[in-house]
């Protein structure tokens, strides 16, 4: 299953010279790209879009690249004191390339990441993202990277078998914020939008399946010089006074939330409303504190109340953050074009009697668990957007609310997150979202459905619990031993084990990842309680083994019907420390023998008349071994 590693956050800075009427524009960013790869050690690169080593902009010239041979040294300048950042071959560090004006190719980000590729350095395997330079995003499709690996995001849910597909894009944003204020910051870290694994193909499987063999990653992307991200969006939109169906609009609420907003004096563009094609007069409260919230007042000269569709257009750059504000509005977060639509509906000319005919699962009943619901009305349903976003369910988020593509009389309502766990789920549908076929032309006549509920109550049944803790391992974790083979895991209980996670779990040998460590997982024949763990081979060099069994590899009987609920284990790792002494001979010094010369590990010849206890290399005749000297 996934885990989130040790792993410091991977990010991008892009920096560009704006105003704050226009995006970056492709060659300023361009000019300016810089790579941060923190995990242990630090990695710095710029754009080598024409293969060399010198900065391609006046912005890097507090920084000194010092050359040597294939080896370079980035100081900082003036900035940070002359702060030495390391030494790098140049074919070890990522760097990127410009494919085109909004596609990148990242270079070397992942080369024998963990232990899990052995590429040689003369091979150049790249990501490409694709550059959004009004969103600020770069977006990298699901895309084969290395050895079969495919590198995707990780999609929100507890599988770990997935089509292709069903993997999605890594999105990384990048954040308005000073770049240099963290420059010496690791803990970044990815969140939901921006997390990623490497998938491999499940060559036991039939099909195109994939699972995540090394875990959960966060990459994110941090930091700019003057370049303002056009991407700061209400939290949610809404007229004064709240009602549905519309009939009147006072103001237009914009809520921004928790974030400070500001006005950018210098954006000369006007909001303007329209009814149709018609302007009309506004006045502008601008932003309020209210319940600390953040909220932005458009309110037009007199209250609307003639029937249509009324636009609301807020121009580009208008509402920024506080750093925005701090910076000049050359910097920092601000809202993107905004377009608002409000329909003034006539109530005389509606009739709130649209009410459906049926609803699968059907309302008021037990179920084992929900994914979806199916409601049917008498004619043709036409779904008003205007107010789906309104429809809400107290368990789960709404996915989507489509047409039946099988029968034009119905809506399929999808939940983004099946409910299984037991208690009482409720959806509550606000008046006017579904109507007959003449209230979906303009959604201000017709027939529509009056506010209603369906509710539920969920047995719980397939609940999934990751709580099973074992009872004892053997041989004991934290000790040392000559060599290890198999080890065993003791349950309270009778266990059964899914053979596709297990095979996820995984083994670090002084912090590196071992390469299929495993040969089998089987409930030991005398003992259903216990997991018989048998090695690929037997380990005998010395050093730290950390195992890792990924969550969900043994459960109860329960979860052994289909893997999708019951009780089982949540992830748990332990160590052993293997000495190094199995398989040396133990040697008795022969000072008769004339022939045998002895050597250090490093391959320096020692008398051996006077060895110390240790390990060498032992040569006699065309004989070499490497002995242990007691």
């Amino acid at each position: 299953m996934k885990k989130l590693l040790r792993f410091a956050a991977c990010g991008f800075a892009l920096a560009a010279a704006v105003t704050s009427t226009y995006a970056a524009t492709p060659e300023e960013v361009w000019s300016k790209i810089l790579i941060s790869y923190n995990w242990d050690n630090d990695f710095w690169g710029y754009d080598m879009g024409e293969q060399t080593y010198t900065p391609v902009s006046d912005y890097w010239k507090d920084w000194n690249w010092e050359i040597d041979g294939e080896n370079f040294t980035l100081r900082s300048g003036e900035q940070y004191a002359g702060q030495d950042l390391g030494t790098w071959r140049y074919d070890q560090i990522p760097w990127t390339s410009k494919i085109d004006d909004t596609h990148i190719a990242i270079h070397n980000l992942f080369r024998n990441y963990h232990g899990l590729f052995e590429i040689d350095s003369s091979i150049d395997l790249f990501l490409v993202g694709e550059i959004n330079f009004d969103a600020m995003t770069i977006t990298i499709n699901p895309q084969e990277y290395a050895d079969g690996y495919i590198f995707a995001a990780c999609p929100e849910d507890n599988n770990n078998d997935y089509s292709f597909s069903e993997l999605q894009p890594v999105v990384l944003t990048i954040y308005p914020m000073d770049w240099g204020t963290r420059i010496w910051t690791d803990g970044m870290s990815g969140s939901s939008e921006n997390a990623f694994a490497f998938y491999k193909k499940n060559s036991e499987v039939e099909g195109e399946n994939y699972s995540a063999s090394i875990g959960m990653c966060g990459m994110v992307i941090t930091g700019k010089h003057e370049v303002v991200s056009y991407s700061l969006q209400p939290v949610r939109s809404t007229v004064l006074p709240s009602n549905n169906p519309i009939t009147e609009i006072q103001s237009v609420d914009l809520d921004f939330g928790t974030i400070k907003i500001y006005e950018n004096p210098n954006i000369t563009e006007a909001i303007t409303v329209k009814r149709g094609e018609t302007p009309l007069d506004i006045e502008v409260i601008g932003y309020v504190s209210r319940d600390n919230e953040y909220h932005y007042i458009i309110e037009p000269a007199a209250p609307l109340t003639e029937a249509g569709t009324y636009t609301f257009t807020i121009p580009k750059g208008l509402i920024g953050d506080r750093y925005y504000a701090d910076n000049n509005f050359t910097n920092g977060e601000a809202n993107p074009e905004l377009t608002l639509s409000f329909t003034i509906v006539d109530v005389e000319q509606l009739e709130y009697d649209f009410n459906y005919t049926s609803v699968e699962p059907k309302p008021e009943t037990m179920v084992d668990r929900l994914t979806e619901v199916k409601i049917t009305y008498p004619s043709a349903v036409s779904i008003n957007d205007a107010y789906v976003g309104n429809i809400s369910c107290n368990k789960s988020v709404i996915e989507s609310v489509l047409p039946d593509v099988n029968d034009p009389n119905s809506i399929i309502i999808s939940l983004r997150y099946e409910i299984v766990e037991e208690g009482d789920v409720t959806f509550s549908f606000p008046q006017g979202v579904f109507g007959d076929e003449k209230y979906g032309q303009e959604f201000m006549l017709g027939h529509a459905n009056p506010a209603f509920e369906l509710k539920y109550s969920v047995t719980g049944k397939y609940q999934m619990f990751y709580d099973m803790g074992y009872s004892s391992i053997t041989p004991t974790p934290n000790e040392t031993y000559d060599e290890l083979t198999e080890f065993r895991v003791t349950f309270e209980e009778p266990i059964v084990i899914n053979q596709n996670v297990a095979k996820t779990s995984f083994l670090y040998k002084d912090s590196g990842q071992i390469s299929n460590p495993f040969k089998s997982f089987a409930v030991d024949e005398n003992d259903n309680k216990t997991l018989i763990v048998t090695l690929n081979k037997t380990f005998v060099e010395a050093g730290l083994y950390d195992f890792t069994i990924a969550r969900g590899t043994v459960g109860d009987a329960t979860y052994g019907i289909d893997y999708t609920y019951g009780h089982a284990n949540k992830e748990f790792g332990f160590r052993y420390t293997i000495s190094g002494k199995s398989g040396i001979d133990d040697v008795a010094v022969d000072r008769e023998n004339g022939d045998e010369e002895y050597f250090s590990l490093q391959g320096i010849k020692v008398n051996k008349e006077n060895l110390v206890p240790g390990i060498y290399i032992r040569k006699s005749g065309k004989k070499t071994e490497k002995v242990w000297i007691r």
